[in-house]
């Protein structure tokens, strides 16, 4: 889980450092935002700021400040770690887990299931395809 820093005056150049692995912030603001049917225009009044406030804070912009992703979170009843983490599957977050615990002879062996996988799931996309596979063979 994402530990976000306390200090509202932070840059998210500053944050980005901070956070490490957890900077989508942007990207899930905006899907957050667009899935719950409000614009920028609708957010932006509900925190009491400028709708450029909201996209300089869902392209991630440098001058976004984290007040602004707290003010945004409390309005959409979600936590920062909501924003600036992506959510995973239980089975997902399983497998990052098993990665980052196994030496680098499992985690070798991890990313061939991967690339097996990948294999497969392409190769069953264009069986269903036959236009597709006819022209992958061009």
């Amino acid at each position: 889980m994402c530990k976000t820093p306390s200090s509202q005056n932070l840059h998210m150049a500053q944050l980005q450092v901070q956070l490490g692995r957890c900077t989508m912030g942007g990207m899930n603001l905006a899907r957050i935002r667009k899935a719950r049917g409000l614009s920028q225009g609708d957010l932006a009044d509900m925190i009491g700021r400028d709708t450029a406030t909201i996209s300089r804070a869902e392209k991630m912009d440098q001058t976004a400040k984290l007040e602004t992703y707290k003010l945004c979170a409390k309005a959409l009843g979600i936590t920062l770690a909501d924003l600036f983490c992506e959510s995973l599957e239980p089975v997902e977050r399983e497998l990052v887990r098993a990665y980052r615990e196994s030496d680098p002879e499992k985690r070798e062996l991890l990313a061939g299931l991967i690339d097996l996988a990948k294999a497969r799931a392409q190769a069953s996309s264009l069986e269903a395809d036959p236009a597709r596979l006819a022209t992958e063979n061009e």
